[in-house]
C-alpha cells in the first residue's frame, strides 16, 4: 500500500536497529510510501513473487492484502513470525448497506496455513462514525468498492452527510514451523 503500516512499524522499531522492507504492486503506492519514510527499503512487486531470497525475513506482515502463503513461507526464516490482518464478517457493513441494495457480509477465510502454527488471534471491532462527505468519500475510495461500484451507487454514497459503519477485523499471529 502507501506505507501507512510500514511507516508506523519502522518508526516503532528504528531504535532497535531493525530494517523494514515493503512492496506493493502499485508503483504510485510505492512512490508515496518512499516519500513518507526515507528509511524504508521498498520495491514494486507482487505478493506472489517477492523480490527476495529464501529465508531472509524474521517477520512478515500482511494487512488486508491478497495472501500468497507459499511466498511468505519461502521468505521467512525458520521460526519466523507472520502477522496477518483480514476483514471480519461485518467489516464496513454500514458502508456496504449505503452502497448496495443487497449488502453482503464478508466471508472469513480459514485461519489454517500450511507450514505455520497459529499462536494467537484477536478480533477487533468498533463502530466508526464519519460526519462529513469528505470523510465518507475518503473511506469509500480506499476500499475495493471504489472500483467495483456503479457510478449511480457511488454518487448515492458521496451525497451522504453522515455514515456509521462497523470496523471489524481479525489479526492472526503465526510462527513458521
Amino acid at each position: 500500500g502507501e506505507g501507512y503500516y510500514t511507516d508506523a512499524i519502522e518508526k516503532a522499531l528504528s531504535s532497535r536497529g531493525v530494517s523494514v522492507s515493503g512492496f506493493d504492486i502499485s508503483r504510485d503506492a510505492v512512490k508515496y510510501a518512499a516519500r513518507r519514510n526515507k528509511n524504508l527499503s521498498l520495491a514494486v512487486a507482487s505478493a506472489y513473487r517477492m523480490p527476495t531470497g529464501d529465508g531472509c525475513f524474521d517477520m512478515a506482515i500482511n494487512m488486508f492484502s491478497p495472501l500468497a502463503p507459499d511466498e511468505v513461507f519461502r521468505t521467512l526464516k525458520a521460526g519466523g513470525i507472520f502477522i496477518m490482518a483480514i476483514p471480519g464478517e461485518n467489516h464496513l457493513f454500514g458502508l456496504k448497506s449505503a452502497t448496495y441494495k443487497t449488502p453482503y457480509k464478508n466471508e472469513v477465510a480459514d485461519s489454517r496455513l500450511p507450514g505455520f502454527e497459529l499462536i494467537e488471534s484477536e478480533k477487533i471491532s468498533f463502530t466508526l462514525t464519519l460526519d462529513t462527505k469528505e470523510k465518507i468519500k475518503s473511506l469509500f475510495m480506499m476500499t475495493p468498492y471504489a472500483y467495483r461500484t456503479r457510478p449511480e451507487d457511488k454518487e448515492r454514497v458521496f451525497r451522504l452527510e453522515k455514515l456509521e459503519t462497523e470496523i471489524e477485523f481479525i489479526v492472526f499471529v503465526y510462527k513458521k514451523s
